[in-house]
């Protein structure tokens, strides 16, 4: 089994401590969704083998740039509501890709995602599911979309981000019901610096 995933490095840039968005219009989003369709294409070659993709994070650039001690990140205001819609439109098409490889969705009772504001307090506290707790037997399934809200907040203004992106990498496949193994691995190399995009079990 294939899980492949998009990180929001693939919708921003850096340059210096500070993040940009790539685009302002679809195509990030377009060209994240032409690399999954050519994934699906080598891994149709190979009767044994199967792909799932897994949603997106949400992001909020004026949190990052505060965190990381921007002067001004209030002007990152409207790349926040652009790159919300971005992410919110590529996480729809992943679910329509999950659904064209027949995938069957758990029912959306065990698949609601905790949903927290910038205040960290909970909206939503509906739980998400539990983790297999072993790797051998896992059974994993996909998930029902249902976007989350980014959860940047408490001391964000002493030059360090409270949560880096692999954390929030590491929710998105908890929400998934991935196996700890594959988590493990994602986040391994997210904190060596690499954006992980293909786990394998």
């Amino acid at each position: 089994m294939i899980y492949l995933w998009a990180g929001t490095c693939d919708l921003t840039y850096k340059r210096g401590k500070f993040i940009h968005m790539q685009h302002k219009n679809s195509a990030s989003v377009d060209e994240i969704l032409k690399q999954f369709n050519r994934a699906i294409s080598i891994v149709q070659r190979y009767k044994k083998a199967d792909i799932k993709f897994v949603d997106c994070p949400l992001l909020s650039i004026s949190q990052w740039n505060k965190a990381k001690g921007h002067k001004d990140p209030e002007s990152f205001k409207n790349a926040d509501s652009i790159i919300t819609a971005q992410i919110k439109s590529l996480n729809k098409r992943i679910w329509n890709l999950n659904l064209s490889l027949n995938k069957t969705p758990p029912t959306p009772s065990t698949s609601a995602p905790v949903v927290q504001n910038i205040n960290n307090t909970t909206s939503q506290s509906t739980a998400p599911p539990m983790l297999p707790t072993s790797s051998t037997n896992a059974k994993v399934e996909s998930t029902v979309y249902t976007p989350r809200i980014s959860t940047f907040f408490g001391e964000a203004g002493k030059g360090e981000a409270p949560y880096d992106i692999w954390k929030y990498e590491v929710e998105s496949l908890r929400r998934c019901k991935l196996a700890p193994h594959i988590i493990d691995m994602a986040v391994r190399r997210s904190l060596r610096g690499h954006a992980a995009r293909v786990a394998m079990r």
